[in-house]
């Protein structure tokens, strides 16, 4: 139901949002708005509320390998990027700095938000939040 609801909003919302023209303020859009999707991620994980399948993973995988968010989700997403790009889809400017800045992002919201101790108890240890 979600996937619908934020369809049915970003096709009535889409229209009204202005063009953005000129580098600098397109790559500082992307950076903002990856900046915030990290917030919202941790945020969600901190509420234990449930998490996304792609952040479901990235938990799952943190906790069989051991080691820091970031670094588990920069791969995730390089496999996603290298698997998209094999099946002939192109990849651009603001799909490798999202790729690249969204792990690291969760990660320093992670240390930054909510209650720690639920935080360690829903994701493992303390090493997963490292900065």
């Amino acid at each position: 139901m979600l996937p619908v609801v934020g369809g049915l909003t970003l096709d009535a919302l889409l229209p009204h949002v202005p063009v953005l023209h000129g580098l600098p303020l397109r790559l500082t859009a992307v950076l903002g708005a990856t900046w915030m999707m990290a917030l919202a991620g941790a945020l969600m994980i901190r509420a234990s509320v449930g998490v996304a399948s792609y952040d479901a993973v990235m938990l799952g995988l943190r906790r069989a390998l051991g080691g820091r968010l970031g670094p588990i989700r920069l791969a995730m997403e390089a496999a996603a990027l290298a698997a998209g790009w094999i099946l002939g889809g192109s990849i651009g400017a603001g799909t490798v700095i999202t790729g690249s800045l969204i792990g690291p992002g969760i990660q320093f919201w992670l240390t930054r938000v909510g209650d720690t101790k639920q935080a360690l108890a829903y994701a493992g240890s303390a090493a997963a939040y490292d900065a």
